[in-house]
């Protein structure tokens, strides 16, 4: 067990001046099963990088006892099989393996003692029983051992990333900083991870989800509007600790502002009292002390002081408080009974593969419907939006006369420049009005218009694309996993706002309890 210091950390973007973190100090412990949670473009990925050393603070310190492994891990790792890519990961066991394999096939006695250092340091790292961990750990994460055998360039994005994370927790010493590891499981892979963690402990995991953070999480860390804090137990707890104060906060500074109203009109009361009996007492009134207007004067002084330290106090109160801007949905109405989408018998496959993604499948949609595709990694969602959009031309898919659809895709469209650059792609003045809405009901940071995108945060890349697809009028919706790097708040938000106005729609999405609470149909591919 080792404890990770931060003393007066503050952090800001060089290029231009824009403050993520100021005066952050914190005591987090190594065995901890961390949870980060605040809303996007507060500094959760900046938070990650700066632990991970990928980054400097600007001021103040981090002192790290522990190696830190930043998860999705980039390196330059030369294999290719499975078991070899993987022992590469954990400590370039299989370069180790192959210079002592090197070594051996040259028979160069001047080499021995480099040989022997090899084989001291691959003995070190557990190198001689690593294989067998490594089939135990896949294994215990829900992977077929056979992957070991492939290709990882052939795996899923699924498979990878829990190979990825196998390796990291067969490292020693290492504090795992996990972002988004979610992102490309479906849901059978998420509750495969949620088994695999609970068996784990010392990293910090940043998720949207709230079903996994509740399950592999036994501490909150939150980057709140004006600080970050830290609490004991999961995002349920912290949830309800927060609206408990919250509502007290807001009690309290309910009875501050009547107590202020009191003390307002207590001193105008009292002003004229002292006034009226001056002039009864002292007809003609002078500045002389006997008239009692100095001891008014102090009177009204205590008075101000009183209501200005519960001004001050009021302040300081609901600082964190969350603010949920309204926001709707533009749906153009639709007259129909019938079906807006129908497809009829559609065959597809991509050029070369193995097997048909499609095969005599027929699909409908009618107003009102909201249905949600379900499938593995692989099973064809994303390329059925295509198909169904007529993006990609195939004669099985039909639509409703001037159909109009709008579409918010996995991966914002815009990620390079400035966004004022790409507006000029929203047709009409009222478009840009309502995008510029949609971002402001999202939460995005002030001036975000004046920052290169290559420093927005992948879920306000995310905002960007949604205000993008609903800035116009639509009769139906396509969301491709829309809750991928949002914040939970924000997914609360877009459920309450489907169920309110019950658009017509169709999505992807592994949020199990997002998608129970909004579907009205689910289709399985």
């Amino acid at each position: 067990m080792s404890k990770l210091t931060i003393q007066n950390m503050s952090f800001y973007y060089t290029d231009f001046y824009h403050p993520v973190f100021q005066n952050v100090n914190l005591v987090l412990d190594t065995d901890w099963k961390l949870g980060l949670i605040g809303r996007n473009g507060r500094g959760k990925t900046t938070f990650l990088h700066l632990l991970s050393k990928k980054g400097q603070p600007t001021a103040g310190r981090i002192d790290i006892p522990v190696n830190m492994c930043y998860v999705p891990y980039v390196q330059n790792n030369p294999y290719s099989k499975g078991m070899d890519w993987m022992k590469e990961t954990i400590g370039h066991l299989k370069s180790m393996e192959d210079k002592m394999a090197f070594i051996i096939e040259k028979q160069d006695v001047s080499l021995m003692d480099e040989y022997c250092k090899i084989q001291q340091t691959y003995q070190n790292c557990g190198g001689y029983e690593i294989e067998g961990k490594i089939v135990r750990e896949v294994i215990s994460i829900g992977l077929d051992p056979s992957v070991l055998e492939r290709d990882i360039h052939t795996l899923s994005g699924g498979e990878r990333t829990k190979m990825e994370l196998c390796a990291m927790f067969l490292r020693t010493d290492t504090f795992l900083l996990l972002d988004e590891p979610t992102n490309h499981l479906d849901s059978k892979g998420t509750w495969e991870l949620i088994h695999y963690l609970k068996r784990k402990k010392g990293y910090l995991v940043v998720s949207h989800d709230r079903v996994f953070l509740d399950a592999v999480t036994d501490h909150i860390l939150s980057i709140n509007k004006t600080n970050i804090s830290l609490e004991r137990g999961t995002y349920s707890s912290w949830k309800k600790n927060q609206e408990w104060k919250e509502q007290f906060e807001l009690a309290v500074k309910a009875k501050l502002e009547r107590e202020i109203r009191h003390l307002e009109r207590e001193a105008e009361k009292k002003q004229e009292w002292m006034e009226l009996g001056n002039i009864q007492k002292y007809p003609y009134k002078s500045n002389h002390r006997t008239n009692g207007n100095k001891a008014y004067a102090g009177q009204k002084r205590r008075g101000q002081i009183r209501i200005q330290a519960s001004l001050e106090e009021k302040k300081g109160l609901l600082k964190n408080m969350e603010t949920i801007h309204p926001w709707e949905i533009q749906e153009m109405e639709c007259d129909r009974d019938g079906w807006l989408i129908r497809v009829k018998q559609m065959d597809f496959s991509y050029q070369n593969a193995e097997r048909h993604l499609f095969n005599q499948f027929d699909f409908k949609l009618y107003p009102g419907e909201r249905i949600w595709l379900r499938g593995k990694n692989g099973a064809g969602k994303t390329t059925l939006f295509h198909l169904l959009s007529k993006e990609w031309k195939n004669d099985a898919v039909e639509w409703e006369e001037e159909l109009k659809i709008s579409w918010v895709r996995q991966e914002s469209r815009w990620k390079n420049g400035y966004l004022r650059e790409h507006l000029e792609t929203l047709k009409g003045q009222s478009k840009r009005e309502r995008f510029m809405e949609l971002c402001r009901c999202f939460e995005m940071p002030e001036g975000f218009l004046d920052r290169p995108l290559e420093t927005y945060s992948s879920g306000e890349q995310k905002k960007i694309e949604l205000a993008f697809a609903l800035a116009g009028e639509s009769h139906v919706i396509f969301l491709d996993e829309p809750l991928n790097y949002m914040e939970i708040l924000f997914r609360e938000q877009l459920e309450h706002v489907i169920l309110m106005q019950q658009p017509t729609l169709i999505f992807t999405e592994h949020d199990v309890e997002f998608g129970r609470q909004i579907a009205t149909r689910i289709v399985e591919l």
